[in-house]
């Protein structure tokens, strides 16, 4: 993940809060939809696929717009651009390079509507889903860094904390699970699963024609 890179100020540390800054799976839904649009035009309008690419390229914009300088100023003490295998790929690296468990509400991930829709149609998982355009967070204020980026256009949310040990927490309501090692992106999986089809479709067809 040439494009998820940390930036530490500082690295994180427990007791930070984590927030996140960006659509996650944007990226990915964009894909989707460039890939699969006529399967979701059978479902979805075509204005909501549309919303899709749009964010995508505004997300982008904003990312460029997002320097080490200026998230120092605002409180950042590291972050950490998402990438492939998206959120769930992205907490499972920063575990690991900040030395640090976390526990994190999944509810409180930024997500459009549309890329819950396009992940339902295409029955993905829109944790692992690319999320390129994305940035996780850690700082001690997390409720003032929300309030700057959201001043400067960004969709920003406390998502949950930085902790002592190596527990990995996802949080969903009242349920609790831990993380592990993500596998693979969504999309990739989509797509390897989608050509695994077809070629179990194309031997079939042998099959029939060599007992005709």
């Amino acid at each position: 993940m040439a494009e998820s890179e940390i930036k530490p100020v500082r690295q994180g540390q427990p007791g930070d809060d984590l927030v996140m800054a960006g659509y996650m799976g944007l990226r990915g839904s964009a894909a989707a939809v460039r890939a699969e649009r006529g399967i979701l035009l059978r479902r979805l309008p075509e204005t909501l696929l549309q919303n899709i690419l749009v964010y995508e390229k505004q997300q982008t914009r904003r990312l460029e717009g997002l320097t080490g300088e200026a998230a120092a100023g605002a409180g950042v003490s590291a972050w950490y651009h998402l990438g492939e295998a998206g959120v769930e790929g992205g907490l499972w690296e920063i575990a690991g390079r900040w030395n640090t468990g976390f526990a994190v509400q999944l509810l409180e991930l930024p997500v459009r509507q549309e890329t819950i829709e396009v992940c339902e149609i295409l029955g993905m998982n829109p944790y692992s889903l690319d999320s390129q355009g994305c940035v996780l967070l850690a700082t001690a204020h997390g409720k003032r860094l929300c309030g700057y980026l959201k001043e400067q256009g960004w969709p920003a949310a406390v998502v949950g904390e930085l902790r002592a040990g190596r527990e990995k927490i996802l949080l969903h309501k009242t349920a609790r699970s831990c993380l592990n090692r993500p596998s693979e992106d969504e999309w990739i999986r989509y797509l390897r699963k989608k050509e695994e089809k077809l070629c179990m479709a194309r031997q079939e067809k042998e099959e029939e024609r060599g007992h005709a």
